[in-house]
């Protein structure tokens, strides 16, 4: 259903020219390269944020949980590279093209680039915006190298067609309602998961 309405929109948008075209940069509140603190340092690693991996995006289109995790002191010694629930991020070196959202405030890995809007709600449009142009984004991180790769500059300088504030402001309203639904979604399947696991752990130990 989302992305029928998305759909509509961008083909609604595209075909009556009734939109602006700027760079992913100049409408994006910042963009961020995540990072991966030293394995060698235990202090860096805990189970307080989460530290969010290829893996982790594969057909999850919101990150609730990940498979690895970290201490709280990583705030502090990354704090320009942590990214607030609710930011867009996208595959960009090796596996080019996975799209998600964070949920929670987050560390990603240097594959990743995260995208932080002024208004959270974009992060619905983007998403599927994102998604359409994979082709787009696995031709850009060719380069005629074996492993693809966009470097941060490169997907910052991506070109975008945004709806007038009208069109967009109406598909946000109905999408969030249908994101919010998935999000629940998958945070009670992840405690259906946790309540398996310990029931398993307690009958079969």
């Amino acid at each position: 259903m989302a992305e029928l309405l998305f759909d509509n929109l961008y083909y609604t948008t595209i075909n009556s020219n009734n939109y602006k075209l700027c760079k992913l940069k100049d409408y994006a509140k910042t963009i961020i390269t995540g990072t991966t603190p030293s394995t060698k340092e235990d202090k860096y690693w805990g189970n307080d944020i989460n530290f969010i991996t290829i893996p982790d995006m594969q057909n999850n289109i919101f990150i609730i949980n990940t498979e690895r995790k970290l201490a709280n002191s990583v705030k502090t010694k990354f704090s320009s590279r942590i990214i607030p629930k609710n930011t867009l991020i996208v595959s960009c070196i090796a596996t080019v093209g996975l799209v998600s959202i964070a949920l929670k405030t987050s560390l990603t890995n240097q594959q990743i680039n995260s995208i932080i809007f002024h208004n959270e709600k974009d992060v619905y449009f983007f998403y599927q915006y994102l998604k359409k142009i994979k082709d787009y984004l696995i031709q850009l991180g060719s380069g005629g190298s074996a492993t693809l790769n966009i470097n941060k500059n490169a997907f910052s300088n991506i070109k975008v067609k945004i709806p007038n504030s009208k069109l967009l402001t109406s598909y946000l309203n109905k999408v969030e309602i249908i994101y919010n639904y998935i999000s629940n979604i998958q945070r009670e399947n992840l405690k259906l998961i946790n309540l398996k696991q310990l029931y398993l752990k307690k009958f079969f130990r």
